[in-house]
């Protein structure tokens, strides 16, 4: 069953925390955001709030891997993610990395403190003031 979940965007970041499962429509509404701040920007980041995340679907995992339209991803931070979407994101990630033609480099953490921190070590200039 779909969760209930809260996306916005600010500058080349997109904020998605995660309620419940994360499925197919949902992916997609990432790529979809995705097109539109790489088109702006030329790269997007997601900040992933996974503390409320329960899991995320076999056809969600299909098209992140296989989507081309995610080239542009350069990479995300997850926030207190069980041991169990741990797992299941790093292999959705490495599976991107060489199946999906793309290299995204994410990071797991507690805090959303930590998570703006790496993403702007990741970039040039850093998103957030």
């Amino acid at each position: 069953m779909p969760g209930s979940h809260a996306i916005r965007c600010e500058g080349n970041t997109v904020y998605f925390r995660v309620r419940g499962c994360i499925d197919e429509s949902d992916i997609q509404t990432i790529i979809d955001l995705g097109d539109r701040l790489g088109a702006q920007y030329g790269q997007f980041w997601i900040l992933l709030y996974a503390q409320e995340m329960t899991t995320i679907t076999t056809e969600a995992r299909r098209l992140a891997v296989n989507s081309p339209n995610l080239r542009n991803l350069g990479g995300g931070a997850i926030i207190g993610a069980s041991l169990a979407n741990r797992t299941i994101l790093t292999l959705i990630n490495r599976a991107m990395n060489l199946l999906g033609g793309a290299h995204v480099r994410s990071t797991f953490v507690q805090t959303e403190a930590e998570a703006k921190d790496w993403l702007a070590a990741q970039q040039p200039t850093p998103p957030f003031s």
